[in-house]
C-alpha cells in the first residue's frame, strides 16, 4: 500500500472517530441537560431550551420544545429564562410580564428593558419608566442615567418627574464621560431655552460641536443649521434698516428665542419698536408691548396704546390692565413702583374706557375685565354693575364668569342667585364654582 493511500485511510479513520465522538457528545449534551433539568437545575433547563430554539449542538430546531424548557427555567426563577421569553414573544403585555419577572429575579438588563418599554408606551406609564431607570442609575447600570434624563424632559412627563435642570446635569456629566449623544441632548436643552443661562447659546453650540466632532451626526446638522440662521439674521438686520417690516420682525424673533444670537429681550423689543414707530406696523406695536420687560412700564404702556389705537383691540385690554396695576404679583413690576411710585398712576376710569373699547369691538374679555373692575376696585366698587357685565360673560358659557358672578351675588347677600350661577359655573367645569356650591349649601343650611 502506497504512502499516500495509508495517509488517506488514516485521515478517514480519524474523521469517522471524530464524528462518532461528536454525535455521542451532542447526544450526551441533550441527555445530560435534560437529566439535570429534571433534577431542578434551571440553568440546564434554559441551556437546553436555548439549544432547541437556535438549532445548536446538533439538535434540530424545535420551538415548542425550546419554549417548554425555557418556560420551566423561568418558572424556576431563573432570570435569564424569563428575559429570553420577554424578548421572543410578540405580545407587548406578555413581554412586559416576563421582563418584570426577570427583573424581580435580579436581571438588571430586564429592569432596563422595562424602562424602555414603559418609556415608549402611553404617557401614564412614564412614571414607571422613570422609576426603573432611576433605580438602575443608582447602580451605575448601562445607560439608565440617560434614561432618567430623557424621560424627565418629555413633554408629556408628569410634574413630579419633569425636571430640566436635573436632566441637564445628567447629560453634561455623561458628556464628560464621552457619551456624545448626551452632549447633543445637553446642547438641545440650552438651545431650546429649557434651562436659562446667560450663556445658553454659547453652551448649546459647544455641546453640539463636541457631539459632531465625535461622530454624532445630529450635532453636525444643528451646527450647519445655526450657520445658515446666522447668515439670515445678518440679512434681516440689513433689510430691516431698509424698511422691511418682515425682516425687523425676524430679527426681533432671533433675539427673543436666543437660538441664532444670544437671547436679548431689549434688542428684540427695539426691532419691534422700530417697525411700529418708523414703519407704522400695528402688529409690531403689540409685539413690542409683550417683549419689553415687566419693569419697563413706560414702554409697555406706550406700545399697548399704539396697538390699541391701530385697531388691535386685544391690546386695549392690556392698556386697561396697566391702568389697574394688574401685574402687581410680578416682583420686577413692584420694584419699578418702589423706585418710582408715580411711574404709572392707577386710573380705574381710564381702565374702564379701554375695556369698553375692547368689548365694543368684539373682544369679549372686555366684559369680564369691566365686571371684575367694578367688583374689585374700591374707587369704582359697584356690585350691580359688576353683576351686569359678568352675566354677559356667564351667558356666553364661560364658567369662570359664572363663578365670579356667583361671588358678586354672595357679596350682596343674594344667596339664591349666588347658588344659581355657582351651579351653572360648576356645570361648565369650573372647580371654583363647584367649591362655591358646596360652601353655599353649608351656608344656606345653617
Amino acid at each position: 500500500m502506497s504512502r499516500a493511500r495509508q495517509l488517506f485511510w488514516a485521515a478517514s479513520l480519524i474523521i469517522i472517530v471524530l464524528i462518532a465522538y461528536l454525535n455521542f457528545f451532542y447526544f450526551d449534551f441533550a441527555n445530560t441537560k435534560n437529566r439535570e433539568c429534571g433534577n431542578g437545575n434551571m440553568t440546564s433547563c434554559y441551556e437546553l431550551g436555548f439549544a432547541y430554539y437556535n438549532g445548536m449542538h446538533e439538535l434540530k430546531k424545535d420551538l415548542p420544545t425550546a419554549l417548554t424548557y425555557i418556560q420551566k427555567a423561568c418558572e424556576g426563577k431563573y432570570a435569564q429564562g424569563c428575559q429570553y421569553l420577554g424578548g421572543v414573544t410578540a405580545d407587548l403585555q406578555n413581554s412586559t410580564n416576563y421582563y418584570d419577572l426577570a427583573c424581580s429575579y435580579g436581571s438588571l438588563d430586564s429592569c432596563y428593558r422595562l424602562g424602555i418599554l414603559y418609556r415608549d408606551q402611553p404617557s401614564e406609564n412614564l412614571s414607571k419608566s422613570f422609576s426603573y431607570f432611576e433605580n438602575l442609575c443608582k447602580q451605575d447600570y448601562k445607560r439608565s442615567c440617560y434614561g432618567v434624563a430623557f424621560v424627565s424632559i418629555k413633554d408629556e412627563a408628569p410634574p413630579n418627574i419633569k425636571n430640566y435642570k436635573k436632566a441637564l446635569s445628567i447629560f453634561e456629566n455623561l458628556c464628560d464621560k464621552n457619551d456624545f449623544e448626551a452632549c447633543y441632548a445637553a446642547g438641545w436643552l440650552y438651545y431650546m431655552g429649557k434651562v436659562e443661562s446667560s450663556q445658553s447659546l454659547a453652551k448649546s453650540l459647544y455641546y453640539f460641536a463636541k457631539s459632531c466632532e465625535n461622530g454624532y451626526n445630529n450635532g453636525c446638522k444643528v451646527i450647519d443649521m445655526h450657520k445658515n440662521a446666522l447668515k439670515n439674521f445678518e440679512e434681516n438686520q440689513k433689510l430691516c434698516e431698509s424698511g422691511s417690516i418682515k425682516d425687523c420682525a425676524q430679527a426681533a424673533q432671533a433675539y427673543k428665542n436666543g437660538r441664532t444670537v444670544q437671547k436679548d429681550f431689549d434688542k428684540a423689543a427695539s426691532y419691534y419698536a422700530k417697525a411700529c414707530d418708523e414703519y407704522d406696523h400695528a402688529k409690531s406695536c403689540e409685539n413690542a408691548y409683550f417683549t419689553y420687560k415687566q419693569h419697563d412700564l413706560v414702554n409697555k404702556m406706550r406700545y399697548a396704546l399704539k396697538a390699541c389705537d391701530k385697531k388691535i383691540y386685544k391690546a386695549c385690554i392690556n392698556v386697561g390692565d396697566l391702568y389697574l396695576h394688574m401685574y402687581e404679583h410680578a416682583l420686577d413690576y413692584r420694584l419699578a413702583y418702589f423706585e418710582n411710585p408715580d411711574i404709572l398712576p392707577k386710573d380705574p376710569q381710564k381702565a374702564l374706557y379701554y375695556y369698553k373699547k375692547a368689548y365694543e369691538n368684539g373682544i369679549d374679555d372686555g366684559y369680564y375685565k369691566t365686571g371684575m373692575a367694578y367688583y374689585r376696585e374700591k374707587a369704582i366698587y359697584d356690585l350691580k354693575a359688576a353683576a351686569k357685565y359678568l352675566k354677559i360673560v356667564c351667558d356666553k358659557s364661560d364658567g369662570h364668569g359664572c363663578f365670579y358672578l356667583s361671588e358678586v351675588y354672595a357679596s350682596g347677600k343674594d344667596m339664591q342667585n349666588a347658588m344659581i350661577y355657582a351651579k351653572k359655573g360648576c356645570d361648565l367645569n369650573n372647580t371654583g364654582a363647584c367649591d362655591q356650591v358646596t360652601w353655599l349649601k353649608k351656608k344656606l343650611n345653617k
